[in-house]
């Protein structure tokens, strides 16, 4: 699941890379470092979401100890 996420935060970055670059006429220099910058945020962004704890549904049937 970790390389899915990496994975998609670097499609992300990549396109916003490219549309900086042609649509606001960035320097190569500075849509790689968009590139990574917005790859590496979403994928920790992801990761965050993923870790977040859940709270436990109240369907469960509360198990007593013996």
């Amino acid at each position: 699941m970790a390389a899915i996420f990496v994975l998609m935060g670097g499609i992300v970055g990549c396109i916003s890379a490219i549309v900086s670059f042609t649509v606001l006429k960035t320097s190569l220099l500075m849509a790689l470092a968009i590139w990574s910058g917005v790859g590496l945020l979403a994928a920790f962004v992801v990761f965050a979401i993923a870790l977040a704890p859940r709270q436990a549904s109240s369907s469960q049937p509360d198990v007593q100890a013996a």
